[in-house]
């Protein structure tokens, strides 16, 4: 339902510019992090390898090991460069591109 996805994606842009205001950058933005109550109350959860997008911690967690889902990664990412909240702006559009066509 394409009027549903378009509701989902604003309640998860809300989310997210709540968090990048806070400086926060989620990294791994992702399906399965999102989740909808009975209630169609949408919350991002899994903010583990979520990073201070000022603290420089935004790339690496260890040498050769990139943070995230590749199939939602902005290629900044998976090129294992720096990110910041356009990473998740990335991440967001595959999830509605996936909504909306499957």
């Amino acid at each position: 339902n394409p009027k549903k996805a378009i509701g989902y994606a604003c309640d998860i842009c809300t989310g997210m510019a709540i968090a990048h205001h806070q400086g926060i950058v989620h990294r791994d933005l992702k399906p399965a992090n999102i989740l909808i109550n009975d209630d169609g109350l949408l919350k991002i959860v899994d903010f583990g390898v979520a990073a201070a997008a000022k603290s420089g911690d935004t790339q690496l967690t260890k040498t050769g090991y990139v943070i995230g889902s590749p199939k939602y990664m902005a290629p900044e990412q998976i090129l294992g460069k720096q990110v910041d909240e356009r990473a998740d702006i990335y991440s967001l559009g595959v999830i509605l591109y996936e909504m909306l066509c499957g």
